[in-house]
């Protein structure tokens, strides 16, 4: 979950709903996670850098708590 939060947000999806299933994984679990695995070895090279970052960031939500 650290790795999904803090330096991958690209794996969030996948390791959310193989999280459901970590009490009773079967063979189709294991399989995903050995591609998720082999996905972060393939990626391990590859970088997200901002340029331009502002200093503060803004962001506004509506009554219905959506993030515009």
């Amino acid at each position: 979950m650290y790795a999904m939060h803090c330096t991958r947000p690209d794996i969030t999806f996948v390791i959310c709903n193989l999280s459901r299933y970590i009490s009773k994984p079967n063979t189709d679990h294991w399989k995903v996670i050995a591609r998720v695995f082999g996905y972060l070895k393939r990626m391990i090279n590859l970088d997200l850098f901002y340029s331009d970052f502002p200093a503060v960031m803004e962001g506004y939500i509506d009554a219905s708590w959506i993030i515009i």
